[in-house]
């Protein structure tokens, strides 16, 4: 068993599509906004390690699945 799928068993509905390397925004806990600027590093039952891609560093906390999503608007990575 894949843990995407022990997280398929534990949570129906809820599985996550994002990949490892996957740009993405975080919610701030506090604030309840959603910040880009970050990437999926790898993924646990859960949720995800995230990595700041404005400084390399990787967050030390696991973040939920439900304060993960995809980005909006343009690329802020984008070399142009």
């Amino acid at each position: 068993m894949s843990i995407v799928d022990a997280i398929t068993a534990r949570q129906p509905g809820t599985v996550p599509t994002s990949d490892v390397g996957m740009k993405v925004a975080v919610r701030n806990r506090y604030l309840g906004t959603w910040s880009a600027g970050f990437e999926i590093v790898a993924l646990h039952l859960d949720g995800y390690s995230i990595r700041r891609t404005s400084d390399g560093a990787v967050l030390p906390q696991v973040i939920p699945f439900s304060d993960v999503r995809e980005p909006w608007g343009p690329d802020t990575d984008a070399t142009s």
